[in-house]
């Protein structure tokens, strides 16, 4: 979601001309800085395949052959420590002008946590819904097009209003509650799945 923010953000500041507070960048130098998500995405995605896998693999060796869908949230620790001061980095450049390179770095550390967290999440509701596949796939796409949708309308004259340090600040925020959330899903998302009623479909035995 809040990539979708950077994105018109910092396309506007971008090629704003540095005498009206922007960077003042020509629309190919910008087109290059747009290759940060492009490489973020990349790498965040082979990152996380694997090394969700990997956890899982340890998990169910060091359980004796058990496996429990929480196993692979750990990852999003490690999502969340490079989102969090991705976002602060990203407002902090852009509030005090600070040189492109923190927009290029707090970009590309913000995407490549949203991919490492997305793989996992998925990862995480899919096991814990085998029967409900394409289900748990339309509701998880629904919320990154719906939240992505959102902030296009008021990602730019949030951070205009308030400061750009403060924008980001709040969505860094946002992403450690998110992951308070999730810690409470690790701890006891196994026993709220049995407290739970069982999915019934159509069609499926």
């Amino acid at each position: 979601m809040w990539a979708v923010g950077i994105n018109i953000t910092s396309s506007i500041l971008l090629e704003t001309p540095a005498s009206l507070g922007g960077y003042g960048f020509s629309a190919r130098a910008v087109g290059y800085i747009y290759l940060t998500p492009v490489v973020a995405v990349t790498l965040g995605e082979l990152f996380g395949h694997y090394f969700n896998d990997h956890l899982a693999a340890r998990y169910t060796r060091t359980h004796h052959g058990i496996f429990r869908p929480e196993a692979r949230l750990p990852t999003n620790y490690i999502a969340a420590a490079l989102m969090i001061p991705g976002l602060i980095i990203v407002g902090q450049a852009l509030q005090h002008h600070l040189h492109y390179a923190a927009v290029v770095m707090g970009w590309g550390m913000y995407v490549f946590g949203v991919m490492i967290a997305s793989v996992a999440v998925t990862a995480y509701a899919l096991d814990c819904y085998p029967q409900a596949s394409g289900e748990v796939s339309a509701f998880v796409n629904f919320a990154r097009v719906g939240g992505g949708f959102a902030v296009g309308y008021f990602q730019q004259p949030w951070g205009a209003r308030q400061g750009y340090a403060v924008s980001f600040g709040i969505q860094a925020a946002i992403v450690a509650g998110a992951v308070g959330v999730l810690t409470l899903l690790y701890l006891c998302g196994e026993r709220m799945r049995k407290g739970g009623r069982q999915l019934r479909f159509k069609g499926v035995a």
